[in-house]
C-alpha cells in the first residue's frame, strides 16, 4: 500500500479542513462552523468547526478495527454530541447552531474496504481496469440554493463579504435546520452528534482485490457545478489525478474559479485529499 496527502489552505483565513491516515483507517474532513450574525460560533481559541474537526480526528485515533466502520461513524457522532450539548451547551434539535464535519472515511481490511461518506466530501475508487467511480456530492442541491443567495448578498453589498455574512448568517440557520441530516430531496448528512445522522451516513463496501486506487478528498478539491454527475466528475478527476496528481485537480478549479473572484463567500476554498494505492 503506498500513500500519499495533499492540503491546500487557499484564500480561507481559518482552515476547518483535516485528515487521518493511519493504517488501516483513512479520512477526510471537512469541518463546518455554526454562525451568528456577528461571525462564526467559536469554542475558546477555535471556530466550532475546529473544535468539533480536531474532536473527530482524535476520536479516528481511538479506533479499533474489529467494529464495522459505520458503528464506529455513529460512535463518534455520538462523543460530539455529547461534546456540543455539555461544553458548548448546545441543544441537539438546533442543526442551526451546531458545528460538524462533512467526511470521507475509510477502512481497509484484507478482502473489503469498508466506506463512509457524508456531505460533499468524496471517495473516488478506481477498479483493476482503470474505471473511476466516484460518491455523490449529497449536499448539492442544498450548496446550490445557498450559492444563490450568497451571490445576492455579494451584490447588494458591493462585494463586502462582512456585511454579506451578517445577512447570511439566518439563511443559512435555516437551511441547516431544514436540510442538515433530513431524509428530503435537498438533505443532506453531517457529523454533528444528532442521532438523524445515521440515516444520511452513506456507507458501503468495496471488495479489495477489485479496486486498484482511492482517492478522499473534500469539496475545496473540484469545481461546483462538476460535482452535479458523479460519472462525469470521477472521470474528470481521475484523468486529471493521472496527468499531474492532486495539484492537477486543484490547478484547474482554480482555473475555472477565478471568474467568480470577489462574488462568493471565499475566493479559494481549501482543498484536502489522500491518495492510496493498493
Amino acid at each position: 500500500m503506498r500513500l500519499a496527502t495533499f492540503s491546500n489552505k487557499g484564500t480561507v483565513t481559518e482552515t476547518e479542513d483535516g485528515l487521518f491516515a493511519k493504517n488501516p483507517f483513512f479520512a477526510v474532513l471537512d469541518g463546518s462552523s455554526a454562525y451568528e450574525p456577528a461571525g462564526k460560533i467559536r469554542y475558546r481559541n477555535q471556530s466550532s468547526g475546529q473544535a468539533v474537526r480536531d474532536l473527530v480526528r482524535k476520536e479516528f485515533s481511538l479506533l479499533k478495527p474489529k467494529k464495522p466502520l459505520r458503528d464506529l461513524m455513529l460512535a463518534i457522532n455520538r462523543k460530539v454530541g455529547l461534546f456540543q450539548k455539555n461544553k458548548m451547551n448546545v441543544r441537539l434539535e438546533r442543526s442551526d447552531l451546531l458545528a460538524g464535519v462533512c467526511l470521507a472515511a475509510i477502512k481497509v481490511g484484507p478482502n473489503s474496504i469498508e466506506c463512509a461518506q457524508a456531505g460533499d466530501c468524496y471517495i473516488l475508487w478506481v477498479s483493476k481496469k482503470d474505471q473511476p467511480a466516484i460518491t455523490p456530492n449529497q449536499s448539492f442541491l442544498c450548496e446550490k440554493a445557498e450559492l444563490k443567495i450568497i451571490r445576492k448578498l455579494m451584490i447588494k453589498h458591493s462585494g463586502d463579504r462582512k456585511k454579506m455574512w451578517q445577512d447570511f448568517a439566518p439563511e443559512l440557520a435555516a437551511s441547516r435546520l431544514k436540510r442538515v441530516n433530513k431524509k428530503v430531496r435537498d438533505g443532506y448528512g453531517f457529523l454533528n452528534g444528532q442521532t438523524e445522522f445515521a440515516q444520511c451516513l452513506n456507507s458501503f463496501s468495496l471488495t479489495r482485490n477489485k479496486v486498484r486506487n482511492i482517492l478522499l478528498f473534500s469539496d475545496g478539491l473540484t469545481y461546483f457545478p462538476d460535482t452535479k454527475n458523479p460519472k462525469t466528475l470521477a472521470n474528470k478527476v481521475w484523468a486529471l489525478y493521472k496527468k499531474g496528481g492532486f495539484r492537477a485537480v486543484l490547478q484547474n478549479t482554480r482555473d475555472k474559479q477565478k471568474k467568480h473572484v470577489g462574488r462568493s463567500y471565499v475566493d479559494y476554498d481549501e482543498a484536502t485529499a489522500i491518495a492510496i494505492s493498493l
